[in-house]
């Protein structure tokens, strides 16, 4: 039931936003940036309505960002 909640504003929220792209002359990037971010979010919502498990985004900054912390923070202590 709740996902058909979901998928409901989803396509709702869709009709409205992509109706006025398309008239507006087309741009297709941002329609596809678009809908790629709108399905993204979806499957996430989805995820989260089954009680998936999600890893946290903080894992991955930290990771990325630990070797310029190696560097910087002894410059300035």
């Amino acid at each position: 039931m709740l996902i058909g909640i979901v998928m409901l504003a989803a396509v709702a929220a869709s009709f409205l936003d992509y109706r006025t792209m398309i008239k507006g002359g087309g741009r297709w990037r941002e329609l596809l940036v678009s809908v790629s971010i709108l399905m993204i979010g979806i499957g996430l919502s989805i995820l989260h309505i089954f009680q998936v498990e999600l890893p946290s985004p903080l894992i991955w900054i930290e990771y990325m960002f630990s070797p310029i912390h190696r560097i910087v923070v002894p410059l300035f202590t």
